[in-house]
């Protein structure tokens, strides 16, 4: 529940989540024109569902980016307006359309660099960073099959280190939870070229991916 009052009427009434990104006239005016150019049937009721429609619809391989997306740009749309009204603005519901299908429309130009993980494998994406180094930090890994699908994704704060400390943890918790869960063979993917000087001492294939990626292609014993 959110503390605030709704601003989508004259008369404001209690907000919530669900109201705010789903069920609040502009929202569902949104969802419904975006989801029917996708071709996809949700009721408006609770926004994860509406979400994993998205997620799970079936489309082509080069689309699926683009549509598991498209719930992230939407809700940005709606919540800026949100704002945007509680503080005087206006922005109209044809507006947030504009800038949805202008986001869309970018994405679908932009070269999307991800590449599937071979048949029966899985990927894991793992990044940290550091806001000062030392500085305030945080990792991320991601693990997808090889229909692109997430199978597990995290993010940690880890307070106060280094960028080399922070995508060190990220590798190890990434690498750490596909052992504990039996994910294999799997592909780590890191930016971090430090780290594969680590990595060359395993068992393990390591793959070229240009100057701004490796892959280390992992399989069990």
């Amino acid at each position: 529940m959110v503390i605030s009052r709704c601003w989508c009427y004259q008369q404001p009434q209690e907000e919530s989540i669900e109201h705010i990104f789903v069920t609040s006239p502009t929202a569902s005016k949104v969802w419904n024109l975006f989801m029917g150019a996708a071709g996809i049937s949700v009721q408006l009721i609770q926004l994860k569902q509406i979400v994993r429609h998205w997620w799970y619809a079936k489309c082509c391989p080069k689309l699926k980016p683009l549509f598991q997306a498209v719930p992230t740009i939407i809700t940005w749309e709606i919540w800026k307006r949100r704002n945007a009204s509680k503080h005087g603005g206006l922005v109209s519901t044809n507006r947030v359309i504009h800038e949805i299908n202008r986001t869309l429309h970018q994405l679908a130009r932009v070269r999307v660099t991800w590449q599937f993980p071979f048949h029966g494998w899985y990927k894991c994406n793992a990044d940290g960073a550091s806001k000062g180094n030392p500085g305030p930090s945080s990792l991320g890994f991601c693990v997808r099959d090889d229909e692109g699908d997430v199978v597990y994704a995290r993010a940690v704060d880890l307070g106060v280190t280094t960028n080399v400390v922070a995508e060190a943890k990220a590798i190890l918790q990434g690498l750490e939870y596909c052992v504990e869960h039996d994910l294999h063979p799997l592909i780590l993917e890191t930016d971090s070229l430090v780290h594969l000087s680590f990595i060359h001492s395993l068992n393990c294939l390591v793959q070229g991916g240009g100057d701004q990626s490796r892959q280390i292609s992992i399989t069990k014993p």
